[in-house]
């Protein structure tokens, strides 16, 4: 089995920032203060991206004019024995992706006789956007054997190609560009070092996690993409 697959560009961008303070409130009580951010943004892309070569050659219904369904969709042609062959977009893409988090953190320290008392917490608020799918987005297209066979049995994917009698097809298709969703994720502890004779040391505490649920943009957002097929006949079950 051949396949000459079009190459892809995958443009990453990651950022993050830190920053903190310690501060003595008494010479017994110790605080510190940090916030961080960091933002993963990807694009995944067809080196053809923007162009509409299915249009351009009287195929409707595959570049559909934005960017997301443009340039060459998957084309697999079926055959006999190990001859079958394919070009155009495997992977599933374009990919769009936008993930940030922001975080605020403060710790508490006191001392008192021989105990260590800590406590603190840690608020996370976490976003993400994310345009996926399954299928290329520009299509996927079948042209099987059982198409053009005969009564005994035979047919020729390349035939059925020929013909332009698609067989299957199948893409991933998006309502929306802009879904994502929003969550907040809250830590709190409380733990004490407790020096019990110099050779013994008793370190116990509790810590409480809050993963609250997810929210979405707006209505309709919490799917932004489903998956369409269409096939007709998977080419293993063609022969």
């Amino acid at each position: 089995m051949s396949s000459d697959g079009q190459a892809d560009q995958s443009l990453a961008r990651n950022q993050s920032i830190a920053a903190g303070i310690d501060y003595v409130l008494r010479p017994d009580l110790l605080i510190d203060f940090r916030f961080g951010f960091f933002r993963y943004h990807v694009n995944v892309l067809p080196n053809d991206t923007g162009t509409t070569p299915a249009k351009d050659a009287g195929i409707p219904g595959v570049n559909l004019g934005d960017t997301l369904t443009s340039g060459m969709p998957f084309v697999f042609v079926d055959g006999q024995a190990d001859d079958q062959f394919s070009f155009g977009h495997s992977c599933s893409c374009p990919l769009l992706e936008n993930e940030q988090q922001f975080q605020w953190v403060t710790n508490w320290t006191k001392t008192a006789g021989n105990h260590v008392f800590k406590w603190g917490a840690d608020f996370r608020y976490a976003q993400n956007r994310r345009v996926a799918g399954d299928q290329p987005r520009s299509g996927s297209l079948g042209f099987f054997n059982s198409r053009t066979q005969g009564p005994s049995g035979g047919g020729l994917g390349l035939a059925t190609f020929l013909l332009g009698d698609v067989s299957g097809f199948g893409r991933s298709a998006s309502s929306v560009d802009d879904a994502g969703e929003r969550q907040k994720r809250w830590f709190f502890y409380g733990q004490d070092t407790f020096r019990v004779t110099r050779k013994l040391v008793l370190n116990y505490g509790l810590r409480w996690e809050i993963y609250f649920p997810q929210s979405v943009t707006g209505k309709g957002a919490g799917d932004g993409w489903t998956l369409a097929q269409v096939w007709l006949m998977w080419p293993a079950m063609a022969r």
